[in-house]
């Protein structure tokens, strides 16, 4: 299995995996960045101060971004069944269309303007339906 997905590097889906996961990867390094920097502590700790909560559900969002890209990079040089494959992808693909719903139709529907959020969320609609392609390619 290993030897057969060592020889997938040539193919184009193997390229889309691997980048799809590296920039899903780069989402939750950033959060996790951006979480920690100073200008977002002192943010939490005005919010705080007037009863705001924390930021622990964009912590724990960044790690699971973070864990569900070395997903899909891992899978790549691993020689898991394809049973696995598929669950694992899948995975990643239910927790990439629950971010989409929170960011953009919960959090900021049509925000800050039409284009901006209808491009954004192309964006992220390709990275869904790649996510959804990665999950039948080894069936």
């Amino acid at each position: 299995m290993a030897k057969r997905n060592a020889g997938r590097g040539g193919s184009a889906i193997f390229w889309l995996q691997l980048l799809t996961g590296i920039y899903i990867i780069t989402l939750g390094l950033g959060g996790i960045l951006r979480l920690e920097s100073g200008f977002s502590r002192v943010g939490r700790d005005i919010s705080r101060a007037f009863g705001g909560g924390s930021d622990v559900l964009t912590l724990l969002a960044a790690i699971v971004l973070l864990a569900g890209g070395a997903v899909l990079v891992f899978v790549l040089f691993s020689g898991v069944s394809p049973g696995i494959y598929r669950v694992l992808t899948l995975a990643v693909l239910v927790l990439w269309i629950i971010r989409v719903i929170m960011l953009f139709f919960a959090n900021s529907f049509l925000e800050p303007d039409f284009l901006t959020w209808l491009s954004n969320l192309s964006v992220n609609g390709i990275v869904g339906v790649s996510l959804w392609l990665f999950s039948a390619a080894r069936s």
